[in-house]
């Protein structure tokens, strides 16, 4: 099962909400049954599908996993008592239901405290994939309305034309915006406008408006001069956004300060928050929103996407905003590179490149690297040529500096010698120091000292199930590794040479992974605690486990 399920009919903390399901989105511990908490649940298989359907009385909801489109037909007709012939039937059919759902994807954990507004294109709880209709997941059931023919891309996203496509969401219940917080998912290349709305020789591509009684009162947009984001009156952020790839950027505002935040980074503050009023509009409460829109001047439209859009009416913290920027509550500190191929920032499907979530490292997929949609999304190699080569190396030191890497992973391959399985080495700027992989089923840790030597680990891990690997260096050249979380094996001596350079994820000089890789976080000059490398597994279990 992608995520825990409740059915209540009161709202449940840290989970989303739609009718009376209440869906684990923060991996908070629950209990075991449908009364005293979340249901742990059953993995779809990739492909396939989860379906929960509440029983009636005290008896919880059921959990079928339909492990391809043909049975997702066959099991909605029994459930339904209907004749339906295709897989949209299906998701227009729960997206219409309040005590029954169907997931293909896992909710990754973010923050539900304060959500007032989560539209998300990219699960088929909130959007079917067609019709013009997208569900509210804050469990505040402002729902939206797509007009004028906005379209849905493969990647899970909404496509906006820049001519008349605007997305409506609801009035709900009124909320003290004096505190308050928007997310928005977003990609385009497109330039704006000069001049709108008051804000003269400023100019606009704008992604996310909030109005009350029909005025703009609080808005994102571009700037001409560098194309980049602004929050009302806080500067530019300097960040060029136009550019054609995925970014989150969230504006917040609390008692005295005011945020933007692109990409996880605080970009931007002001200490002139307080009650944000614009024009002397003061924006407190009753929520009406439209996106994609400018609603002062119909004229002017956003082209381009729309992936996810997050409302909040409290300030967002750094910790959260962190957690909902890297999909999970991860150790951020001392983190150097992060590539994560279910995080549209990093990758989005179809695309060759792999971007780092932190820093500038970047990744290019080589020989057609496959990306497989279960489990939150991963890449596939082959075996035989697939790889990710780094733009630049990654240095990790003679042994003897502290440094962590941790890697989602899953195979079958039993191969054992070096290089052999290899999940992150050099192939490219070498000579070559190390490897960290899977050999004769554990986990391994190759170095080169004078000559090379295997650091075996433990625990078998090619059982064909997700694996959370977790490589921890100390300045003293010793190293500990982790399966899972949990401490396996112990290296006594992890001196290498030349810098210890990695260039390359699924590949060495003379071999290629075969397997799945889902994301790969490392930390420089940081040796994770056994507690950071225990919430770094839980902060993925609801994807992988």
């Amino acid at each position: 099962m992608p995520n825990p399920i409740k059915f209540n009919t009161e709202a449940d903390s840290n989970s989303l909400r739609i009718g009376n399901l209440n869906i684990g989105a923060n991996n908070v511990p629950k209990g075991p049954t449908s009364t005293t908490g979340f249901f742990s649940g059953i993995n779809p298989s990739v492909n396939g599908y989860s379906i929960y359907q509440n029983k009636s009385g005290t008896q919880g909801p059921s959990i079928l996993t339909p492990s391809s489109d043909a049975q997702l037909i066959t099991m909605t007709n029994q459930i339904a008592g209907t004749s339906y012939t295709t897989i949209g039937q299906c998701f227009t059919y729960y997206a219409g239901q309040n005590d029954k759902k169907v997931m293909h994807n896992p909710i990754t954990p973010m923050v539900t405290d304060g959500l007032a507004l989560d539209v998300n294109a990219g699960t088929l709880l909130s959007y079917p994939r067609s019709g013009t209709s997208i569900l509210d997941l804050s469990g505040e059931t402002n729902n939206g309305t797509l007009t004028n023919g906005i379209a849905f891309s493969n990647v899970g996203a909404m496509e906006f034309d820049g001519v008349d496509d605007i997305l409506f969401a609801g009035v709900g219940t009124d909320y003290e915006f004096k505190h308050h917080s928007w997310e928005v998912w977003f990609k385009t290349d497109s330039v704006g406008f000069n001049g709108l709305g008051g804000l003269v020789g400023l100019d606009y591509g704008r992604y996310i408006s909030l109005t009350t009684g029909g005025a703009i009162s609080y808005q994102l947009y571009s700037n001409m001069s560098g194309p980049n984001v602004r929050l009302m009156s806080l500067g530019s952020t300097g960040v060029n956004l136009l550019d054609n790839k995925w970014h989150q950027v969230i504006a917040s505002r609390g008692d005295s300060v005011g945020e933007v935040w692109v990409d996880g980074v605080l970009n931007n503050s002001t200490s002139n928050g307080g009650n944000p009023t614009w024009n002397g509009r003061n924006v407190w409460s009753g929520m009406a929103s439209r996106f994609g829109d400018n609603p002062n001047n119909v004229g002017y439209k956003f082209d381009g996407t729309i992936s996810n859009i997050k409302i909040y009416n409290k300030q967002l913290s750094s910790a959260e905003v962190q957690q909902n920027y890297y999909q999970a509550p991860i150790i951020t500190d001392g983190l150097t590179f992060a590539v994560d191929a279910g995080n549209l920032v990093s990758f989005e499907r179809n695309a060759t490149t792999a971007y780092s979530l932190k820093g500038s490292v970047n990744g290019t997929l080589v020989n057609g690297v496959d990306f497989e949609t279960g489990f939150g999304g991963a890449w596939s190699f082959d075996g035989v040529d697939d790889r990710i080569t780094l733009n630049t190396n990654i240095t990790l030191g003679n042994g003897n500096v502290n440094w962590s890497v941790c890697a989602w992973v899953k195979t079958t391959d039993t191969v054992n010698g070096l290089g052999a399985g290899p999940v992150m080495s050099n192939d490219n700027g070498g000579p070559v120091f190390s490897v960290m992989g899977v050999n004769a089923g554990k986990i391994v840790y190759w170095t080169y000292s004078g000559g090379w030597n295997q650091h075996l680990g433990v625990t078998t891990v090619t059982d064909g199930n997700w694996h959370l690997l977790t490589w921890v260096n100390y300045d003293n050249t010793t190293m500990d590794m982790y399966v899972d979380g949990v401490f396996d094996k112990n290296v006594t001596n992890s001196a290498s040479g030349n810098n210890n350079p990695i260039d390359a994820i699924g590949n060495s000089w003379n071999s290629i992974f075969n397997g799945d890789i889902a994301c790969i976080q490392m930390y420089d000059r940081k040796a994770l605690t056994s507690e950071e490398v225990q919430q770094n597994y839980q902060a993925n279990i609801n994807r992988f486990n």
